[in-house]
């Protein structure tokens, strides 16, 4: 075999060095500045991608923070409509039991005055119940009905039927 001949040694290394100094002459000058451009556009991509899923994050942070302060803020105008109304529906209520039971007495009265033997009905305004649930409300006069009215007319010992106020 050739190769392990010492007098070709020489010849051999020469070949070697000048095959191993070409090979790198062509990576250093080849493919080092192919991957240092690489390697530096991968980096550039990935600072501008973490930059720009930073910047997308204090936008989310902002939006989010800005969510809550308005959710907040409804939270509390809900809270005062809602406190308001409550406040609003007991003044009516109260207004309307005070006009339920005027309506309650001008009704009375003018229904002594309409009858002959001028029947004083002497109920008093607890004594009036309202027909139903859906009546709690409204003040119109189908909805008020007097319990256990006793009139002069009435002679039976049974309790007295209900009698509608109009």
């Amino acid at each position: 075999m050739p190769q392990f001949d010492p007098s070709l040694y020489p010849s051999q290394i020469f070949w070697l060095l000048v095959c191993v100094s070409v090979l790198i002459l062509f990576v250093k000058y080849s493919f080092v500045p192919r991957m240092t451009d690489i390697f530096g556009k991968r980096e550039n991509n990935i600072q501008n991608d973490l930059g720009l899923s930073k910047k997308m994050m204090d936008e989310q942070k902002a939006l989010i923070d800005d969510y809550s302060a308005k959710l907040q803020k409804h939270k509390e105008n809900a809270i005062k409509s809602r406190e308001a109304l409550i406040k609003r529906f007991e003044e009516k209520k109260e207004t309307g039991m005070s006009l339920a039971q005027k309506h309650f007495f001008a009704r009375r009265v003018a229904l002594e005055r309409e009858s002959p033997l001028a029947v004083r009905v002497s109920v008093p305004f607890q004594d009036v119940l309202l027909k139903d649930e859906r009546c709690a409300d409204s003040l119109s006069e189908e909805c008020v009905v007097v319990e256990g009215v006793v009139g002069a007319h009435s002679s039976s010992a049974a309790s007295p039927p209900s009698k509608v106020v109009k």
